[in-house]
C-alpha cells in the first residue's frame, strides 16, 4: 500500500500539489480498531495500511474522487453512528443484497 500511495502523492505533486496538501497524517493503531470495534468489522490490511498512511482529506480539501472527499476516520464513525441511529428507528431501509 505504501507503494500506491507513493505513486498517488508523486502524480498529485506534478498535477494537484494543493490536493496532496489536503490529505491528512495517517491514523493511529488506536483509532483504526475503534473503528472496527463500532462497527463490528475487522479491515483488511490493506485499508488499515492504507488508513496508518492517510487518514482521509482535510474538510477544506478539494474531493480527491471526483466529487467525493476520503473520509477520516472520525468523520467516517459519525457518519456510521448517525446512519446506523437512523436505521435503527425504522427511517432507512435495509442495505439489499
Amino acid at each position: 500500500m505504501k507503494d500506491v500511495w507513493n505513486r498517488i502523492e508523486n502524480w498529485l505533486d506534478k498535477n494537484s500539489p494543493a490536493m496532496k496538501e489536503g490529505l491528512m497524517p495517517g491514523a493511529t493503531g488506536d483509532q483504526i480498531l475503534a473503528f472496527e470495534e463500532l462497527v463490528d468489522v475487522k479491515f483488511p490490511g490493506d485499508v488499515r495500511e492504507s488508513m496508518l498512511i492517510h487518514d482521509g482529506q482535510s474538510d477544506l480539501a478539494n474531493p480527491m474522487l471526483g466529487e467525493w472527499q476520503l473520509f477520516t476516520i472520525e468523520y467516517a464513525m459519525q457518519d456510521w453512528k448517525l446512519m446506523k441511529e437512523l436505521y435503527d428507528q425504522g427511517k432507512l431501509a435495509a442495505p439489499s443484497q
